[in-house]
């Protein structure tokens, strides 16, 4: 994605972005083409090229939005113990991103979507690291990012049977 400042830019943006969450929850990921998207966005093709590349392009760009919205959430709250990172992570997955994941899952993208933002995780595990007073290495960072996402991945396919508060308890005796 082309980024940029501009307001209409911006706008335009969030519309695309929009657009395909709400394609997504509807039709097969192969079957959303960028002129479904321009139609349902309200813009033209022309618009939509200005800032993406192709649809690939519209789901990284997006998954990008969303890890750094929950950094901004880590960054303005400190994580005190790693109970109230679970709680964090579990309710920010499931109290505003759920429907897309799923919709990602469904389509068989949930992991190629938290492969591809990697460098998100591994940023994230190391913010929390520090902020409980850890010294992690590299490995542990890994193990840990990789850990969670994971757990995450197969809570969304078992179809979110337990609460957040359920999965904290469950990954309590594990994580911590």
């Amino acid at each position: 994605m082309r980024t940029s400042k501009n307001p209409l830019a911006l706008q335009s943006q969030n519309w695309v972005f929009s657009s395909f969450t709400k394609l997504l929850s509807s039709f097969p990921y192969d079957d959303i083409s960028v002129m479904m998207i321009c139609k349902d966005a309200g813009i033209d093709r022309r618009t939509f090229y200005r800032y993406f590349d192709n649809k690939r392009d519209v789901l990284r760009s997006y998954m990008d939005s969303i890890f750094n919205e929950y950094l901004d959430q880590l960054n303005e709250n400190p994580i005190p113990e790693a109970t109230e990172y679970l709680k964090l992570f579990f309710s920010f997955w499931n109290d505003q991103h759920m429907a897309f994941l799923s919709s990602l899952h469904r389509n068989g993208l949930l992991n190629t979507a938290f492969t591809e933002n990697k460098r998100y995780s591994l940023q994230i595990n190391a913010l929390i690291g520090r902020q409980l007073g850890r010294n992690s290495n590299d490995y542990e960072v890994a193990y840990r990012a990789g850990g969670l996402i994971n757990v995450l991945s197969a809570w969304i396919a078992a179809g979110c049977v337990e609460s957040p508060d359920e999965m904290i308890s469950i990954l309590s005796k594990i994580f911590i």
